[in-house]
């Protein structure tokens, strides 16, 4: 192998690295987003029971 392709091969593997970890990150983001989603989605429950419960004590007395 001469440096050339040497170099050229070494170029390559840095390219496929460098997506690969571009791509992790992505991934990493989205979850991060859905995690967010799914928490604000259990809050707004938490919401909404807690005013029902609250409604539910109104009509009680």
């Amino acid at each position: 192998m001469n440096l050339f392709d040497a170099a050229a091969n070494n170029l390559f593997k840095t390219s496929l690295k460098l997506a690969l970890k571009s791509e992790i990150i992505e991934i990493k983001q989205s979850v991060q987003l859905s995690e967010l989603q799914i928490k604000a989605a259990i809050l707004k429950l938490e919401l909404t029971y807690q005013k029902k419960v609250n409604q539910s004590k109104f009509y009680l007395f």
